[in-house]
């Protein structure tokens, strides 16, 4: 029964494939996955893990998507669908549909492939000549399990070869990010999103550190129009911002046509680093700039030579000459410099003065002296005006008095 039902396939389908493994849904998306990286490479080579290879060899193979031998490292894209879809729709003139090309897959005879399988292959093949479903005038996301026989297949408009050839090496070197040289829809695809995705997180950064910097270099009496590390500033923001906001189908363009006013290896440092070379920025030890500015002039020439190097470093780009370091080692001479304007020198000792000794006074000498007693009021008197008319200059006189006054009795 087995050889009779073996023959009776065999004879309504005489092309059916000889597969080697089960053909079910899920080994057939695992193949999908393995393969489809192969059409984005020019030379359709792709390594494949050894877990995966007998898989793709078991059902890739048979399919006519292309080859892996049995010690095979690599799946080798073919071109058996292209070149038989191609000669299919040159000899009918007919527009390339899925339900078309599930026609052409039994031509010239039968191979009864499952549905999945059939998209497998219709799906590779989209891919592989970079054309897009679309279904009534829009684009649409087709899977192995949904691929409507009504979806017409519209080759994809790709940028111009010298464009994706610029375009692909500045989304290295500027935004980091890798693409496959293949110019096809699905690398096309694939690039743009990867790097409107990294201008989206780059933006802010990028504004913040040039705006930061034209700040800094204007204090610091520079023009900032005319520095290497301001022009890179300024040109890697400009292509952040365009790339954010770009219609998918621009990025490509947008990166080609770019404005690089130093180099490509500056921008790059200055996208990859723009946050942190804005906190070196705002961490900076601007006051003690200033303050050596305004030293006395006996200390400009010190002061002068810090902040050219300080300025030198601000104009310079990040791969000539690093921010950090350099503000760093402006911001330790500047100190060292205040440090000594302000140093304590060593004082001699105070030397306490003699006490300062009062004059001597010199002792009076009595050249006179009396004294009477029981001097009546008026005799009192004339002694008294008899002292003073004898007093001569520099003389004086200490009195000293005492009186008894009485009342009644004999005299």
């Amino acid at each position: 029964m087995q050889h009779l039902l073996s023959q009776a396939l065999e004879h309504e389908f005489p092309a059916a494939p000889h597969f080697e493994a089960e053909v079910k849904s899920h080994t057939l998306k695992k193949v999908y996955e393995e393969v489809f990286p192969a059409t984005q490479i020019a030379d359709g080579r792709l390594a494949i893990e050894k877990t995966k290879r007998p898989l793709v060899r078991q059902i890739a193979a048979p399919l006519l998507l292309g080859e892996m031998g049995i010690d095979a490292t690599h799946f080798l894209l073919g071109q058996h669908w292209k070149t038989h879809f191609g000669r299919k729709a040159a000899e009918t003139g007919s527009g390339m549909t899925v339900g078309q090309l599930r026609k052409w897959i039994d031509d010239p005879k039968p191979m009864g492939l499952p549905k999945d399988a059939q998209n497998l292959v219709i799906l590779i093949y989209a891919a592989q000549t970079s054309q897009t479903l679309y279904l009534h005038s829009a684009p649409y996301d087709a899977t192995l399990s949904a691929v409507p026989d009504v979806c017409e297949l519209r080759r994809d408009k790709l940028p111009e070869a010298a464009d994706w050839e610029v375009a692909l090496k500045r989304a290295g070197s500027i935004l980091g990010v890798a693409g496959l040289k293949l110019l096809s829809a699905g690398n096309v695809n694939t690039l743009s999103s990867e790097c409107q995705k990294k201008a989206s997180e780059t933006r802010r950064a990028c504004q913040a550190y040039a705006q930061r910097l034209r700040q800094r270099m204007t204090e610091m009496g520079l023009a900032p129009a005319t520095t290497d590390r301001l022009k890179t500033a300024a040109a890697a923001q400009g292509l952040v911002d365009k790339l954010s906001t770009a219609e998918p189908s621009a990025i490509v363009k947008t990166l080609a046509s770019a404005s690089i006013e130093t180099s490509e290896t500056a921008m790059g440092e200055c996208v990859g680093k723009a946050a942190e070379l804005e906190g070196n920025l705002d961490t900076a030890g601007w006051q003690t700039f200033e303050l050596i500015r305004k030293l006395p002039d006996e200390h400009q020439s010190t002061a002068h030579a810090i902040l050219a190097e300080l300025q030198q470093a601000l104009s310079s780009d990040e791969h000539v000459l690093e921010l950090a370091p350099a503000l760093r080692s402006a911001q330790a001479q500047a100190m060292r410099l205040l440090e000594k304007l302000v140093e304590v020198k060593p004082q001699k000792p105070a030397i306490t003065p003699a006490p300062i000794e009062p004059p001597a006074k010199k002792e009076k000498r009595i050249v006179g002296q009396d004294s009477k007693q029981d001097l009546t009021l008026p005799a009192a008197k004339d002694a008294l005006a008899d002292l003073d008319s004898t007093l001569k200059s520099g003389q004086s006189v200490r009195v000293n008095v005492s009186w008894v006054i009485e009342e009644g009795g004999e005299a």
